[in-house]
């Protein structure tokens, strides 16, 4: 693990100096903080906090939004009271529960 670290510290050093502190991306950090080292040592496998799920949710969540909503955002407006975060927020809350197990 020292020595894949060693490699990615490495590429880190590069990156900076290719595209400086612009380039420093939230994944580019955890490379060049040490933190995949930390990780690797006490959880083993990083697959299982992949953000894999999280994306294929917005995904769901997008067709939700196209497919329920009229084109022109119509009764929307300020003053209306028609609100699309609150079916969002609950679609989102009751797909995690499903998936938590939680949903009974």
């Amino acid at each position: 693990m020292e020595n894949f670290q060693d490699l990615v510290d490495n590429f880190f050093d590069i990156w900076v100096e290719l595209f400086g502190a612009k380039g420093v991306t939230n994944y580019i950090h955890l490379f060049g903080s040490s933190h995949l080292q930390y990780f690797f040592e006490h959880f083993g496998c990083l697959y299982l906090y992949n953000q894999q799920g999280w994306e294929a949710l917005m995904g769901k969540v997008q067709a939700f939004l196209h497919l329920n909503t009229q084109r022109g955002g119509n009764n929307s407006s300020a003053g209306n009271t028609k609100s699309f975060i609150y079916p969002v927020m609950l679609f989102i809350l009751c797909d995690l529960l499903w998936k938590t197990g939680d949903a009974e």
